[in-house]
């Protein structure tokens, strides 16, 4: 592993810890599925590999939606994702990748619970990690689609629908 991705410290979005980039779901998604998938098309790719070491990286730097907090050291990642210690604890789900429906945005790395705001009763509400499982594995919904509505408000809806 390149120097910045061994020095890389991450706020998990679950708990709100600090974690080392190795000890995250993360770590195991680049360098396992992610990488798996890369070499279906350069079947060259190994740990070693500078270019896919720095891939790694730009994608860790920028392309999950990433922002620092502390310029040195600290990244906090507002996509999906979670350490180890909350998949352990079952707070976050890791998903079969192979079933999720993604578009530029890439895959959902860990599901976790959200807090949602009911577009039509405005209360909060949370889509759990089970439910986002649901949807994106079973349904099939692309992972870009999230309710707008609590599970109250949905099922008044296609009640209303179905008269």
């Amino acid at each position: 592993m390149n120097e910045y991705l061994q020095n890389l410290y991450l706020i998990c979005p679950c708990c709100l810890e600090t974690r080392a980039f190795k000890h995250t779901i993360l770590y195991s998604y680049y360098f396992g599925w992610y990488k798996q998938h890369l070499s279906l098309f350069h079947p060259i790719i190994n740990l070693e590999n500078d270019w896919f070491l720095g891939e790694v990286e730009k994608l860790v730097q920028g392309n999950i939606n990433t922002y620092l907090l502390d310029k040195n050291a600290y990244l906090y990642h507002t996509h999906q994702w979670a350490c180890n210690d909350c998949i352990e604890v079952e707070q976050a789900i890791i998903p079969n990748y192979d079933k999720q429906s993604y578009g530029m945005s890439g895959v959902i790395i860990a599901y976790t619970n959200l807090e949602k705001i009911c577009e039509r009763c405005h209360l909060n509400y949370v889509f759990s990690a089970k439910e986002q499982q649901y949807w994106y594995e079973t349904l099939g919904f692309f992972i870009e689609s999230v309710p707008k509505h609590c599970k109250d408000c949905r099922s008044i809806i296609r009640k209303t629908k179905v008269k």
